[in-house]
């Protein structure tokens, strides 16, 4: 995969960033002394070239409603959770506390106990008016 990585620089016309070379030569380096437990892959490669920052960035809307959210639900102690399109993430993290029906337009490929990810349509849920 570094190899690869390298041949996409390599012919590169844009400038980039010193600090960035740098860093990449030192992950290939780790990389020759890992057990490589972890498939590499080109399409799974996105380099986020401005990342190297003091503070970690991050969307407040995804991060404070899941928040709240949780808080909520370890308050209640409900018998299930059933989410209606928030976030993947929160969903399989709350699944390991409670069991968890995820509703999406488009259902997660994701294999967890106590998850369960099922298609719906808003305007169509598949369940009774006022029964969540």
């Amino acid at each position: 995969m570094i190899k690869k990585v390298r041949r996409l620089f390599s012919g590169s016309k844009r400038r980039i960033d010193p600090k960035f070379k740098s860093d990449f030569r030192s992950l290939g380096e780790m990389e020759k002394s890992s057990k490589k437990r972890f498939i590499l892959e080109e399409k799974d490669f996105f380099p986020c070239l401005h990342d190297n920052t003091t503070n970690t960035g991050f969307d407040r809307h995804y991060v404070y409603h899941p928040a709240w959210a949780a808080r909520i639900i370890a308050q209640i102690k409900p018998d299930k959770h059933v989410d209606i399109s928030s976030t993947l993430h929160f969903c399989s993290v709350l699944s390991a506390f409670v069991p968890v029906d995820f509703y999406d337009y488009r259902p997660a490929n994701l294999s967890l106990s106590n998850l369960n990810s099922y298609s719906a349509d808003l305007l169509a849920l598949p369940f009774p008016d006022n029964s969540l």
